[in-house]
């Protein structure tokens, strides 16, 4: 990924993680809890940020409620932390081998396959080639 304003900017290193509980109840409905973290490493040439300097960045990404570090003098190495929570309840039903989502709240329906394997459960999102975009894995209690 790169910022076209900013020749030579990219984003590198991306991970997202969640831990967390998601309850489904044989009457249909469902809950998440969830806890998050995005980190990534943002490289940022110093000349698309002047008359700042790197470590000046720190405080920019504080601002959206990220921690980083930030170093370099003509090219700026971030390495940037993004931790979040999320609840969620709602209305689900399956068909086949897909779950298909309501939440009450929102209206927000998402539709995901999923299987299962001993005690985990995948939950897998695919992009329009059929390709598998993220693969969340639960433990089933």
């Amino acid at each position: 990924m790169t910022d076209p304003s900013c020749p030579g900017s990219g984003l590198s290193n991306v991970n997202a993680t969640e831990s967390g509980t998601v309850t489904y109840t044989a009457g249909g409905t469902y809950t998440t809890n969830i806890v998050g973290t995005l980190t990534y490493t943002e490289t940022i040439p110093q000349s698309c940020i002047a008359p700042a300097i790197c470590s000046d960045l720190v405080y920019s990404y504080a601002l959206i409620g990220a921690s980083a570090t930030c170093s370099g003098t003509t090219v700026c190495m971030c390495t940037v932390a993004i931790a979040g929570t999320g609840a969620e309840a709602g209305t689900y039903s399956t068909s086949g081998t897909s779950v298909t989502r309501v939440d009450t709240t929102t209206g927000n329906t998402d539709t995901m396959a999923y299987c299962v394997q001993g005690n985990m459960v995948h939950f897998l999102s695919f992009n329009t080639a059929g390709q598998v975009t993220s693969d969340e894995i639960a433990t089933r209690q």
